[in-house]
């Protein structure tokens, strides 16, 4: 139900859940301040914009409350279960690739976990400088300018990883053998590394909850 503005209601809320998130605003809060904006407009049929202000302008009020467990500061739980999971999954697709023969673990190993905590910590504050410039006012031009823009810095830094890997991977020593696995082994250890980063990205994560008791289990819920 678009506005004056152009605006539906849903996404609105969209934005101003990100910007909220953006500003560590805890989930259960999240789940207030968006439902009372959605039973506003439903009940006045005013435009959200004219009603509450721009997404980034009204989230600011609530800034500054107690920071949910795992988020805020440079290392957030999102960028450690990211590392976990790309680590866990390169480490099962080369179980994979070598299924039934023995593995050599050496130094070299470091030339793809490092760049892979580079590349989750780079592209993780990509998507957060995106997500802040599309969500900040509602604006679809500067939205396909963003989406676009962050494609290919995603690219780039995907690039960037592969050649620094394959850049310490040519400096590394590929001796001594740290340890000689089976290549099921590595799918074991993958499979197990990428369960515990969802495991544990699903308990602690600062889930987004409707307080409404309405609230249906079908509907689709805010990240």
């Amino acid at each position: 139900m678009p506005g004056q503005h152009g605006t539906s209601l849903k996404d609105y809320t969209e934005a101003l859940t990100t910007q909220l998130r953006l500003r560590d605003v805890p989930g259960r809060a999240i789940g207030q301040i968006v439902a009372e904006v959605e039973s506003h407009v439903r009940e006045t049929g005013e435009d959200p914009v004219e009603a509450f202000g721009q997404p980034g302008s009204y989230s600011a009020q609530f800034a500054g409350r107690r920071r949910p467990v795992g988020r805020g500061g440079w290392l957030s739980l999102d960028d450690v279960t990211f590392t976990m999971f790309m680590v866990g999954a390169l480490v099962l697709l080369n179980g994979v690739l070598n299924l039934g023969e023995i593995v050599n673990v050496t130094a070299n190993v470091v030339s793809w976990v490092a760049p892979i905590v580079i590349y989750a910590l780079v592209v993780g504050r990509i998507d957060i400088a995106v997500a802040d410039r599309e969500t900040r006012t509602i604006t679809a031009a500067r939205r396909t300018q963003g989406t676009r823009a962050a494609s290919w810095l995603r690219f780039l830094a995907a690039f960037a990883t592969f050649a620094l890997g394959m850049a310490i991977s040519s400096r590394l020593p590929h001796e001594p053998v740290l340890v000689s696995l089976p290549g099921w082994s590595l799918v074991l250890v993958g499979l197990a590394v990428t369960a515990v980063s969802v495991w544990v990205y699903q308990r602690w994560s600062d889930r987004i909850v409707d307080p409404r008791p309405w609230h249906l289990k079908g509907r689709p819920k805010w990240r």
